[in-house]
């Protein structure tokens, strides 16, 4: 959602437009997107897909409070402890570095279960900041970090609570510079 919108923001004629304190608009400069079609990768590859659909299938799963909190946790575990692909790593650093240089990164999460018309999913998922060649805050655990929030335990109430679909959950990541003194997160 995020991310499509952000692209749609970027159509904008900024000439036309302005902001309230009178500035300019503006929107995050060289911004791009990891597509969900790697998160949906990772999930194969790591083998939290299988260990989803099974969980959808469990009925202890959807009954059993403490047993969905653990069970999200070890699918969480699953995400996190799989390597990304090396050759996106690459694409995300190459592309990274052209755009910010040695400035702080922002992987922010863009689900497609965020701004739908019965469910708004803001603030469920998590946002992490990257550093180019930072062991700390590195590329790979922002993505990865972003990719697991998908499946923590508020957001899979409140999509329970709302009746989607969760095995149609997907993540993409939009990526932009990081703003630190921005007045609210985004």
């Amino acid at each position: 959602a995020k991310a499509a919108q952000l692209a749609e923001i970027l159509k904008v004629d900024t000439s036309l437009t302005q902001c309230a304190e009178g500035g300019a608009f503006a929107a995050p400069e060289g911004a791009f997107a990891v597509p969900m079609a790697f998160y949906l990768q990772h999930m194969r590859s790591s083998g939290a897909q299988t260990l989803l659909d099974s969980l959808l299938k469990d009925m202890r799963f959807h009954t059993d409070l403490a047993y969905r909190k653990s069970m999200l946790a070890s699918l969480q575990a699953k995400i996190l402890a799989h390597p990304v692909d090396a050759a996106l790593l690459t694409e995300i650093n190459t592309w990274a570095k052209a755009r910010f240089g040695k400035k702080t990164m922002r992987f922010r999460s863009s689900s497609n279960t965020e701004d739908l018309a019965e469910f708004n999913g803001a603030g469920l998922y998590e946002s992490l900041s990257a550093k180019l060649d930072s062991p700390d805050e590195s590329v790979e655990l922002a993505l990865r970090t972003v990719w697991a929030s998908l499946w923590n335990l508020r957001a899979f109430e409140e999509r329970e609570n709302a009746q989607v679909e969760q095995s149609q959950v997907a993540m993409a990541v939009l990526v932009h510079r990081s703003f630190p003194d921005e007045r609210a997160n985004g």
